[in-house]
């Protein structure tokens, strides 16, 4: 047994009495603290097969505590939420991102018409790989920096993709999910894959000193025209990227686990 000595703080060790069993309650066993000599009283609780004696931390007095096999009587069951649906739903806006950022890629053969796919001209719109080249070969200088971002968007649109995905792979590796993270990736992702969707619309606008294509106009010609449907696929994963961000911030399962009804501090 073990108790703190009230004068000194320090632990001292010792054995109760042989015949504590016949010590009537109340009973205070006399220990000399070996650090400063202080005397002090004890009481010794008389043990019985289902408790223990433990010291407290604060007091030189010992309380009674039910051994494990007691414990495990005196527990009660508590939900937790899971990481579940957190990790399905990480997965899932991973894979999105994957296609996104592989869309862009695709584009970008498109582009260089390496792709003998119907409709692949829509493709080209989310082309995320030959902005950078320009920007990298400094192709930009002379125009207005709104100019800029708007032929940088479909390399913006592919480089969000890419780190949603990067991020998406670490969060289901450590076990560790964002909602807000998620939130604000979805918006962002979904704002971009549109506006890259009409990114020849904002082009035409800003070389042909605002032209009067509207957006309508500019899907009826691009889309029944000239068949370019498949620049319909980038907008549709970055506005599912956003629902499944939001609905996930719903679903929420619990696991259930077993604590002591009462616990010492």
């Amino acid at each position: 047994m073990y108790t703190r000595c009230p004068s000194c703080r320090a632990e001292i060790s010792f054995e109760p009495p042989a015949n504590t069993a016949s010590l009537p309650d109340g009973y205070k066993h006399k220990i000399k603290c070996p650090s400063c000599g202080v005397t002090i009283g004890v009481k010794i609780p008389k043990v019985t097969s289902d408790i223990q004696p433990v010291a407290t931390q604060n007091t030189n007095e010992f309380i009674m505590e039910p051994t494990s096999a007691v414990r495990e009587v005196a527990m009660k069951e508590t939900k937790v939420p899971s990481t579940t649906p957190s990790r399905v739903a990480d997965i899932v806006i991973l894979f999105l991102s994957f296609f996104l950022a592989v869309i862009c890629a695709l584009g970008f053969l498109a582009k260089q018409d390496a792709l003998d796919v119907p409709g692949s001209d829509g493709l080209a719109v989310f082309d995320g790989v030959t902005p950078i080249q320009c920007l990298f070969n400094n192709e930009y200088k002379d125009i207005s920096p709104l100019q800029t971002f708007v032929y940088l968007l479909p390399s913006i649109t592919m480089v969000l993709a890419v780190v949603n995905m990067v991020v998406g792979i670490v969060c289901c590796s450590v076990g560790v999910y964002s909602k807000i993270y998620n939130i604000v990736m979805g918006v962002l992702l979904a704002l971009s894959s549109v506006a890259t969707m009409f990114w020849e619309c904002w082009i035409s606008r800003l070389t042909d000193a605002m032209s009067d294509l509207n957006i309508i106009d500019y899907l009826k010609e691009s889309i029944v025209d000239k068949d370019k449907y498949l620049m319909l696929i980038g907008a549709v994963l970055g506005i599912a990227i956003l629902v499944c961000s939001l609905a996930f911030i719903a679903v929420k399962k619990y696991r259930v686990v077993k604590e002591p009804v009462e616990q010492r501090q």
